[in-house]
């Protein structure tokens, strides 16, 4: 007890207190760490300024299957606490209790998280367009041939002998 507060500031800290040492903020705080973690290196990863367009699909399509998974399978914070709770009902050395915070359903966040990222890919088709499953399967795949192209456009990819040969199979690989 801090005797220089007075009894409403002391019963504030005594509550935010017991929230933070509840089993279920712990549990969130964990949850949401992770999440933030992948979310992170992917946003910092997306503002580099050598990051090309089929570079930057591929890196938010990988952020997108790590967050599905996540859903099965939680995050490398989320376990470590779990396990701690699980064994000592503390964590980092803090004992817990079980408090009033609701629980984040982890595997629900995480798919939610992957979904959001899903639905704002861009695809070959306008925001406005109906998007049923077949429309959206074909405008992936004409998305997906688009990135093949941009990609063989890419410097790197050329060959390297610029004889008739080689640059008529190069344009042919093209899929216009």
């Amino acid at each position: 007890m801090d005797p220089t507060r007075d009894s409403n500031e002391r019963s504030k800290y005594c509550g935010l207190f017991k929230m933070i040492t509840s089993i279920e903020f712990v549990s969130n705080l964990n949850t949401m760490s992770d999440a933030l973690d992948e979310l992170g290196d992917l946003s910092e990863y997306l503002q580099k300024r050598s990051i090309t367009l089929v570079d930057a699909d591929k890196s938010i399509r990988t952020t997108i299957r790590v967050l599905d998974s996540m859903a099965t399978d939680p995050g490398p914070k989320l376990t470590d606490a779990l396990k701690e709770i699980k064994n000592k009902m503390s964590y980092k050395n803090v004992i817990l209790h079980s408090g009033k915070v609701p629980k984040i359903n982890s595997a629900q966040f995480y798919k939610s998280l992957a979904n959001n990222l899903k639905s704002r890919m861009m695809t070959s088709s306008s925001s406005n367009v109906s998007r049923n499953e077949k429309n959206r399967q074909d405008n992936e795949k004409t998305f997906k041939n688009l990135l093949d192209n941009i990609e063989k456009l890419n410097p790197k990819n050329w060959p390297l002998s610029n004889d008739g040969k080689n640059i008529f199979k190069f344009l042919k690989g093209l899929k216009i």
